[in-house]
């Protein structure tokens, strides 16, 4: 089965001052990869499908690129 990209929409503010939720424009995609503590952004290297730690060499492989990434210190 092939996994499809869903990039995140979003909703023009409401004109009824509604108390809906919408989705913050900053992320692209629904989809997220959280780093915690001692993680930090420069610490890691982007090599398209795969992600590399730096100084441990732990690697998160992936086929699509359907997720935003956060670091704790975001």
């Amino acid at each position: 089965m092939d996994t499809a990209c869903r990039e995140a929409k979003f909703r023009l503010k409401d004109t009824d001052n509604s108390s809906r939720y919408f989705w913050d424009e900053k992320w692209k995609y629904y989809n997220f990869i959280v780093f915690g503590a001692g993680i930090n952004r420069e610490d890691i290297v982007d090599l398209g499908n795969k992600l590399v730690h730096k100084k441990t060499g732990d690697s998160i492989n992936f086929n699509s690129r359907c997720f935003n990434l956060v670091f704790d210190k975001d």
